[in-house]
């Protein structure tokens, strides 16, 4: 873990405990060791704060590109291990270097709607991502982040007081997959993504 990704956890813990509180659910599920890929419903600039804060390993955020374009966030951002993807396009820099970290046996986070969502409500999993999901061989850790929908999201665009809650889910199974048509194999892990994020979140919101 880089110093820069030490202090900024803390800071944002610190901010998340004071703006409401945060609590992490299942962490164990989350190995201690190896390559993992986190893959968190989106609704609020929350988010990723929320998701790694609650975690002793350092996670690498897939963020969009637009963000590091902001003369402070953008080189925060970086500083502390994110990368850019752009959009809408396939990004193969964005995807070789979730890979290489990948490799090295890091946590990356991709948030599988690609955006956050516009009512709250999850949105379908993006063929790209689950197509980084099947190529990893990392775990696949579905993540459902509750609260955070009241401050910096679409509905609610101001920062609000809410307690987050960050639920990390028993790993995806896979391995039935390998065997299947690339299009049928990701149809299949965006149902098992949906899911388990959606039982998460009426189980525990």
């Amino acid at each position: 873990m880089t110093v820069s990704y030490f202090i900024g956890r803390g800071l944002c813990r610190l901010f998340l405990r004071l703006t409401g509180g945060l609590e992490g659910v299942g962490t164990e599920n989350v190995p201690a060791k190896g390559p993992v890929l986190l893959m968190p419903n989106h609704v609020s600039y929350l988010d990723p704060p929320a998701v790694g804060s609650c975690l002793r390993r350092q996670v690498f955020f897939m963020a969009k590109a637009e963000l590091f374009t902001a003369p402070v966030l953008g080189k925060l951002i970086y500083s502390v291990g994110a990368f850019p993807v752009k959009r809408g396009t396939s990004d193969v820099g964005a995807i070789k270097r979730a890979f290489t970290l990948l490799k090295n046996g890091e946590i990356v986070n991709i948030f599988p709607e690609g955006q956050r969502s516009p009512d709250g409500t999850l949105c379908p999993p993006q063929r790209g991502a689950l197509t980084v999901a099947l190529k990893s061989r990392a775990a696949l850790i579905p993540v459902a982040v509750i609260g955070t929908d009241k401050s910096l999201s679409t509905l609610h665009k101001g920062i609000g007081r809410t307690r987050i809650r960050v639920i990390y889910g028993s790993p995806l199974q896979t391995e039935d997959l390998a065997d299947m048509d690339s299009h049928e194999a990701c149809e299949e892990l965006g149902r098992r993504w949906t899911a388990a994020v959606s039982g998460m979140l009426a189980e525990h919101s």
